[in-house]
């Protein structure tokens, strides 16, 4: 199998499982943040313009839902161009790990708004 030979590539593998760690560290971030809240929360806001977007839980979990998405996304197409383009492979997994970051600090953000 192809993903097997990618995740036996040690850097590869280290940045996704990186990128599933981050992942995880943001849902329990959500999930613990807003466990006890009800009605709309916060998700968008501007100095200037103050709260334009509002949502419930579900949409806070949508953007996790998303990064999954994202993700194995990124995870097929580093399984596509590993045998070719191996470079690519690795910027498509570093880059997960820096999608992942911003995820986190998009999760602790809101958490902290709410």
């Amino acid at each position: 199998m192809k993903w097997q030979s990618l995740l036996k590539d040690y850097y590869l593998a280290i940045a996704f499982a990186l990128s599933l760690a981050l992942l995880a560290v943001s849902f329990g971030i959500i999930y613990e943040g807003l466990k006890e809240a009800d009605g709309f929360l916060i998700i968008h806001f501007t100095r200037l313009g103050g709260i334009d977007f509002l949502g419930q839980q579900k949409d806070v979990f949508s953007i996790l839902f998303a990064a999954i998405a994202v993700l194995l996304i990124n995870f097929l197409l580093a399984i596509v161009f590993y045998d070719k383009y191996r470079f690519f492979s690795y910027f498509i997994g570093f880059f997960s790990v820096f999608y992942c970051v911003l995820i986190l600090i998009a999760a602790a953000a809101i958490i902290s708004v709410n």
